[in-house]
């Protein structure tokens, strides 16, 4: 998936449904969006504005791909939880 085709709004909704309020899934979830194929990577990465972004101190030695997936799994993570926490308040009013 990529991030402009990733409606957030849907996946938190539909997290709340599978899981409830059970933040423990949270990291599996995001995960699982997160592009697998070089190509794709590197596609959702220039998309997403993380292949500009330095490498940091702990990533040397890590390869490009590894590092380019840790980036958006980042960036998907920060979408997902704004999402997460808005469906959150409808879902408690329920």
């Amino acid at each position: 998936m990529s991030l402009d085709t990733i409606n957030w709004e849907e996946q938190a909704q539909q997290f709340l449904e599978e899981h409830g309020n059970d933040d423990n899934h949270i990291h599996e979830w995001v995960d699982a969006l997160v592009p697998i194929y070089y190509y794709d990577i590197m596609v959702e990465a220039n998309r997403a504005k993380v292949y500009h972004e330095k490498i940091k101190e702990h990533e040397i030695g890590t390869e490009l791909w590894k590092v380019l997936q840790q980036h958006i799994y980042h960036s998907y993570y920060e979408n997902f939880m704004t999402a997460f926490f808005e469906a959150l308040e409808d879902f408690d009013e329920d």
